[in-house]
């Protein structure tokens, strides 16, 4: 049977291509897992050409995204806690000042610093939730 399929295919096509072409249809070819003239007759005949993925390399992609996803939530947490922590030593001196009638040279409205924080701090939790989501349903896929 080889040798029947071997004598209908007697037609050689050279093509010539900058280096720009060659690394596309190389990477292309190489992404496809097949042999330089089974990719262009799929090419020809118009049928679709299936990618195969190595599966370490997109598993090693996504944990680079899911750390600095991470990264990036960490350090908006602990921004979080600074200005929790700086409202707290608001209030302290708000309850200084009320006590002891010392002028404060700025004012706060204390309730929206702490809305804002609780705001910020849920939009954060928020987006956490659907990146570690897109990343599962990465992963299962």
């Amino acid at each position: 049977m080889k040798q029947e399929v071997k004598k209908n295919k007697v037609h050689q096509i050279n093509v010539r291509l900058d280096d720009n072409e060659y690394a596309k249809f190389k990477a292309d070819k190489e992404k496809s897992g097949l042999s330089k003239s089974d990719f262009m007759r799929k090419i020809i005949s118009n049928s679709t050409v299936n990618v195969r993925y190595d599966g370490k390399n997109v598993i090693r992609e996504m944990h680079k995204v899911q750390n600095n996803i991470n990264q990036y939530y960490h350090s908006v947490m602990n921004r979080i806690d600074v200005v929790e922590q700086r409202v707290d030593s608001l209030e302290k001196i708000n309850i200084l000042e009320k006590n002891t009638e010392v002028i404060v040279p700025f004012s706060i409205n204390l309730e929206t610093v702490a809305c804002e924080t609780a705001e910020i701090k849920a939009d954060v939790l928020e987006k956490k939730a659907m990146y570690d989501k897109e990343l599962t349903d990465c992963v299962d896929y």
